[in-house]
């Protein structure tokens, strides 16, 4: 049972005839508390969050369905004179029942009696011994994942935003850990070797081991200098402050980056899950898998691979037979098999011939536009003249243009009913007014006696003005 200074005293009864004296607590947000005197590592926080709220699911049903009420349902199960072995029991039976994976069960249920000891629940080694062998699966790799083709990257990759996207080039191109990537400062890379370097610490790396200098593509490090140049005017999602400026990807959490990864295979069409697991057989580790078989395919060395992915068996013996120039060299020659893009020389220089060809035809366009608008308006001008619109106030400024083009409806379509014998138009007709009369004018032009009637006197009035149009055109 917890027990604390502060609370008030209650009798519970629990399993069998044992009876304890339990207090209860008045604090709040014992999770929240406890986990920050506790961990560092805020993914490691997250899947206590994540554990606790679906034992309270389990327990108390609906009332707790968001992460933010996890401090809220916690506090309230310690305050409460609760049998925790059969609240327990229940929590294991609610993770079978909704068909989460056995790695996650045995995770959650690792966590929450870790969680649940501190705070006076102790479940003894023979009764978690038997819930292991009655209600806890065998925690066996389940996720029969799959790695990613060039082709399909390049679909995922229109999905993410320049940050993500300079996450996923870095994975695929280092076989970096996603931990030790989102860890990575500013000073420990340098973007202007070739190729670009990265380096690895042992305190960022997986328990400690693993520090060493990696290598990424062109691409990767393009992508890199595009999210660094906006990193600062940016803001992380969800409204948590800004990016941190020592870190290069900013300081966000692995948990993050996994999610916008999921999110952008369902969008790409690639959201595929595994049948028992039903986590996507796309997950982030692929992209460190498809380094580690994209490298070996092309011929590199396998303990280079595996040195250059930190495994500490490796990574002695091939730092020790090759220098730095040496490895330099060898990833280098080897890099087409991370490049998604085919990036090469070649190619820069042949997207710089395209975007300029382009910028010429962009010019080129408007400013053949900018002389048809300057055409256009002539016209309209001599059009305003001819038929009497004044282009200009009372006071002297120019009118808008829209105003102009209505009183030239007006006049035209006055002198064209004139002309056809068709009723005037009244000074202050409106533009609807406008519209239905030309609609009619038009529809009756249409009528076969209309056509011979008037077609003598619409050609000699068209003809009239064209000539004073073409007249003016070829004055100097």
């Amino acid at each position: 049972m917890y027990v604390s200074s502060e609370g008030v005293s209650l009798m519970a009864q629990l399993e069998g005839n044992k009876t304890e004296k339990v207090t209860i607590p008045t604090t709040k947000n014992i999770l929240e508390e406890w986990l920050g005197k506790s961990f560092r590592n805020e993914e490691t926080k997250h899947a206590y969050r994540v554990s606790c709220l679906r034992f309270l699911k389990a327990i108390y049903g609906d009332e707790y369905k968001e992460g933010s009420q996890v401090n809220e349902g916690i506090d309230r199960y310690l305050s409460e004179p609760r049998v925790f072995m059969d609240d327990f029991r229940l929590a294991i039976q609610w993770m079978n029942k909704n068909n989460l994976c056995p790695g996650s069960i045995n995770v959650s249920c690792s966590i929450l009696r870790k969680f649940f000891s501190r705070h006076g629940y102790r479940i003894t080694e023979e009764d978690w011994q038997d819930m292991k062998r009655a209600l806890i699966p065998t925690n066996v790799v389940s996720t029969q994942d799959e790695v990613l083709g060039k082709e399909q990257f390049r679909e995922v990759l229109k999905y993410l935003s320049i940050h993500a996207k300079a996450v996923a080039l870095f994975l695929l191109s280092t076989g970096c850990r996603i931990g030790e990537t989102l860890k990575l400062d500013i000073q420990n890379v340098d973007l202007d070797a070739d190729p670009p370097e990265a380096r690895i610490t042992p305190a960022t790396s997986k328990k400690g081991v693993g520090g060493r200098t990696v290598f990424m593509s062109y691409e990767a490090r393009d992508a890199m200098r595009d999210w660094l140049k906006i990193k600062e005017t940016k803001q992380k999602a969800g409204g948590r402050g800004e990016y941190s400026k020592d870190s290069v990807f900013g300081g966000i959490e692995p948990q993050t980056f996994r999610h916008t990864w999921t999110k952008a295979l369902k969008r790409a069409n690639l959201g595929k899950q595994d049948t028992v697991s039903r986590i996507s057989v796309y997950h982030v580790h692929t992209l460190r898998k498809f380094f580690s078989t994209a490298m070996s395919e092309a011929g590199l060395q396998e303990s280079i691979v595996h040195a250059w992915m930190g495994h500490k068996g490796y990574l002695d013996s091939a730092y020790k037979r090759y220098t730095k120039d040496a490895l330099r060299q060898m990833y280098k020659d080897h890099m087409d098999a991370v490049t998604i893009f085919e990036y090469s020389a070649e190619h820069d220089v042949q997207a710089l011939k395209e975007e300029y060809q382009k910028g010429i035809q962009d010019a080129k366009n408007a400013m053949q536009e900018n002389i048809k608008l300057k055409e256009n308006e002539r016209y309209l001008n001599r059009a305003f003249q001819q038929f009497g619109v004044d282009i200009k106030n009372v006071d002297g400024t120019a009118r808008p243009i829209q105003e102009m083009m209505v009183d030239l409806a007006r006049k035209l379509i006055a002198q064209a009913q004139t002309a056809m014998g068709h009723t005037t138009l009244e000074p202050d007709a409106s533009m609807a007014e406008i519209n239905k009369l030309f609609n009619e004018f038009n529809d009756s032009l249409n009528q076969p006696s209309a056509v011979s009637e008037h077609k003598e006197t619409r050609s000699k009035t068209q003809q009239t003005a064209l000539k004073g149009f073409i007249a003016e055109d070829e004055q100097p």
